[in-house]
């Protein structure tokens, strides 16, 4: 009788597998729910719509991201506090099998959520902290190190050495400041002359100390508007001086706010295909923090293309992040090339190109050394 008992359990356990396995199936065949913590309302909103549009641009181009994935984008303005509610929602609600979200500021409210929940999180930010240390948390994006490197470096090809900076009292560009000073070339040096509350608009006094040729750039850290009013109190006192700034620079509402006096300005951001401007600019007309949004298109485009290339839809969002580590060198089509890196130093992120460019008018060209 043993033999027959244990024949009889063995086809039970291939009938149980078969049926276990048709279920995973049929749960395969539902698309993958990807959702979205964007600032689509306040100051920022530029960011969080170009984002949002060039996911959508995406997706339709791809037939398998258009059946497979299932975008929800949730607004939290730019307050960290709406941003764990609208995490809480898509996960708890929508059921989400994985989170792409933007900026430093969500970013740090959300990783520890993500971890804590093994929820996998995509984040387009900076801040190597967000992913250092984390299973289930993955940078989009250069970090911090990366972009004032390349900063330092252009400043002293052009004989830049002493540098001042304005800052405005804020943890992303607090973070931009403590990676340029880890950075400095030999022989530069950085002083702070003023820290700033987001709403002071008058910034006068210190723009009178940038007259008398101490310094030979000015790095301007700071928020939405002041950034343009900056420029204009510059240029109303005659001030020429060379000015660079974060990738808050590239924001046209900025620039047109600053009627021309941006004129000039550098900064560092990651490197846009051309076709992918024109592209963008034919579907949406104003083309405004497209360095962000080419990101999230490569992000959305990889997605695509791990899903078309895997015999089975992916069962969850950790199956997401285990493929894109090992995703070979993709040439992309509007950030590329990009690849994916594993240093204990940052945590995990995608590596992209990082370009000095330069504000003429309303475009944001490569600046030349």
């Amino acid at each position: 009788m043993a033999p027959l008992i244990m024949t009889i359990l063995r086809v039970q356990a291939a009938v149980v597998g078969s049926v276990m396995l048709a279920v995973a199936a049929i749960g395969n065949t539902e698309p993958l729910r990807v959702g979205a913590v964007l600032p689509l309302t306040g100051v920022t909103a530029d960011y969080g719509e170009t984002i949002k549009n060039a996911i959508m641009m995406a997706q339709d181009d791809s037939v398998v991201l258009r059946e497979k994935v299932k975008f929800i984008f949730e607004d939290a303005g730019y307050d960290p506090k709406q941003a764990v509610s609208a995490f809480k929602k898509l996960v708890q609600v929508d059921r989400v099998d994985l989170v792409y979200v933007w900026g430093v500021a969500f970013c740090k409210a959300l990783a520890p959520l993500a971890e804590s929940a093994r929820v996998p999180m995509i984040g387009q930010c900076i801040d190597p902290d967000v992913a250092r240390d984390r299973r289930y948390v993955l940078r989009f994006m250069n970090y911090t190190d990366q972009y004032l490197r390349a900063t330092a470096q252009f400043l002293a090809a052009k004989g830049a050495r002493k540098l001042a900076v304005v800052i405005t009292d804020n943890p992303y560009l607090e973070e931009m400041l403590a990676a340029l000073e880890r950075n400095l070339e030999p022989g530069q040096t950085v002083s702070v002359l003023q820290r700033y509350q987001s709403n002071e608009m008058d910034l006068r006094s210190v723009v009178s100390r940038l007259r008398g040729g101490e310094f030979d750039a000015i790095g301007i850290f700071l928020s939405s508007g002041q950034i343009a009013a900056f420029h204009r109190q510059l240029a109303e006192q005659s001030v020429d001086i060379l000015k660079f700034g974060t990738n808050y620079y590239e924001s046209l509402s900025e620039v047109s706010a600053a009627g021309g006096a941006m004129n000039g300005s550098v900064f560092a951001n990651n490197a846009v295909q051309p076709e992918f401007v024109e592209r963008y600019r034919k579907r949406y007309g104003e083309v405004t923090q497209i360095g962000f949004g080419a990101l999230a298109f490569e992000f959305a485009a990889t997605l695509g293309r791990l899903l078309e290339h895997s015999s089975t839809a992916f069962e969850s969002g950790a199956a997401v992040l285990n493929a894109i580590e090992r995703m070979p060198v993709a040439r992309g089509t509007a950030a590329g090339p990009y690849h994916f890196e594993n240093d204990p130093a940052v945590g995990r992120y995608i590596h992209f190109p990082i370009v000095m460019k330069e504000i003429h008018g309303h475009e944001f060209r490569i600046a030349a050394r």
